[in-house]
């Protein structure tokens, strides 16, 4: 959609679309508009077609940003848990503070193990694909598909969908999802869009999180940030375990282990991130990675496919699944 003709309206549908509240927005448009009727203007304003579509668009132009933006997330994460602590100054990004001893100056950092989980939440550990070793029951399946049942299913007019990978069309659940998918909660997404009290956002926002559009919406952007980053489960496994089993002895200034050094007469203080932690951690992504190689019952299968409504699949997968264990068992 091109530009609005009205400059004030381009102007609002703009800010609003930048993540400005639209009272906010309405105001710097009008300042000369009176706050006790800017709220009902603003709203009026942002429900006219022309302009909600304006909105849709600019948030859709955005989207890509959104997602270097989150990028940008996991390679500041990554680093904070990597970069030795004798690489940190005043000038360094990983600095969070610093502190003037009679022995010299003491800098902060971020903690690492807060970090690593972080990353795995925004990297969207739990919405990974499965394991892409080979899976028999999968294979089967897709056999199934390539031949008389996928015709079956194509003549019943049955055949499922292949999952979108473009934008929302709702230009709301579009913006939800890019800040949820970026690491912002659910609740502060929904009450900053929707403009609702905290307690109907903590609601509404869970709710709008699960639907299953958003959700694979909001995997999409998680997962592309995740393979742009590169910091897979398996590498920061690696690291926690590296973390839990090293000796304290053999932590120096610039060992990744290190979170902090404290100077006092007696020498340096190594400051070193919890190891219980670390391993509790580590056991989590363990789990998780476990969780995605066990392969899935046949009810659980053909219960899938009939809810996507590929009955004719389902029903052939059913047959021929029960009939191999049938022969196998015999």
């Amino acid at each position: 959609m091109p530009e609005l003709s009205d400059t004030q309206h381009e102007q609002f549908a703009r800010l609003v679309a930048g993540g400005a509240a639209k009272v906010d927005a309405y105001l710097k448009v009008y300042p000369e508009t009176d706050s006790t009727l800017a709220r009902t203007k603003a709203s009026r304003l942002s429900l006219r077609l022309d302009i909600e579509e304006r909105i849709g668009d600019l948030q859709e132009e955005s989207a890509d940003e959104a997602i270097w933006a989150l990028t940008d997330r996991l390679d500041y994460l990554r680093a904070t848990a990597e970069t030795p602590y004798s690489a940190i100054d005043a000038t360094s990004p990983l600095c969070k503070g610093m502190k003037y001893t009679a022995y010299g100056v003491e800098y902060k950092m971020p903690n690492k193990l807060q970090a690593v989980a972080l990353y795995g939440k925004l990297a969207g550990d739990k919405d990974a694909a499965p394991s892409t070793e080979r899976n028999l029951l999968r294979e089967m399946i897709g056999a199934i598909r390539s031949r008389a049942w996928s015709k079956e299913a194509e003549e019943a007019g049955l055949m499922p969908k292949p999952p979108a990978k473009t934008c929302l069309t709702n230009h709301r659940h579009e913006r939800f999802a890019q800040l949820v998918g970026c690491g912002e909660r659910a609740t502060y997404a929904y009450e900053k869009i929707y403009e609702v009290r905290r307690s109907t956002a903590r609601v509404e926002g869970y709710c709008l999180s699960r639907r299953p559009e958003v959700a694979e919406r909001i995997r999409q952007i998680r997962g592309v940030g995740a393979a742009l980053a590169g910091w897979t489960p398996l590498q920061r496994m690696r690291y926690l375990r590296g973390l839990a089993e090293i000796p304290i002895g053999e932590i120096t200034e610039d060992s990744p282990y290190c979170q902090g050094v404290s100077r006092t007469r007696f020498g340096a203080d190594l400051k070193i991130p919890s190891k219980i932690n670390a391993v509790a951690q580590y056991s989590a992504l363990a789990d998780l990675r476990q969780k995605q190689k066990q392969g899935k019952t046949i009810e659980q299968v053909v219960t899938n496919l009939r809810s996507q409504g590929d009955h004719a699949v389902a029903n052939g997968t059913e047959r021929s699944l029960l009939a191999y264990v049938a022969d196998t068992v015999r």
